[in-house]
């Protein structure tokens, strides 16, 4: 079976130092990240996001300066991904811009897609 995980994280950019404050206070329970001027917070199913669309509000920040990041990690060489309702009521209130990245970490515990594994068309 192979692995997957995805993940989804809202990445700010560009941001004063009160607007950092603000966002991180109207999610405390929310891990983030700060590397330089991006921000990074993760995202999940149960986060209340109500405060947020608050504090977004009042920022008036573009698009551009924000975006929600959907990540998948998988040792699956293709496949897709579908936003779930809750990222999709983000991108509609917020207005952000969105990402997708996609890591392959190589292949599966199972060899039924190694070339050792398929039947030789040579006889």
């Amino acid at each position: 079976m192979p692995y997957r995980k995805e993940r989804f994280r809202l990445r700010f950019r560009g941001l004063s130092e009160q607007a950092v404050i603000d966002i991180r206070c109207a999610l405390p329970d929310v891990e983030a990240i700060q590397r330089g001027s991006i921000l990074g917070l993760e995202i999940h199913q149960d986060t209340n996001l109500e405060c947020l669309y608050t504090v977004l509000e009042i920022l008036q920040l573009e698009p551009e300066r924000f975006e929600i990041i959907a990540s998948v990690v998988t040792t699956s060489d293709n496949g897709g991904i579908d936003l779930p309702g809750y990222i999709l009521e983000l991108i509609r209130r917020t207005r952000c811009g969105v990402g997708f990245s996609f890591v392959n970490t190589g292949p599966p515990d199972d060899t039924e897609d190694s070339p050792e594994a398929r039947p030789s068309a040579v006889q």
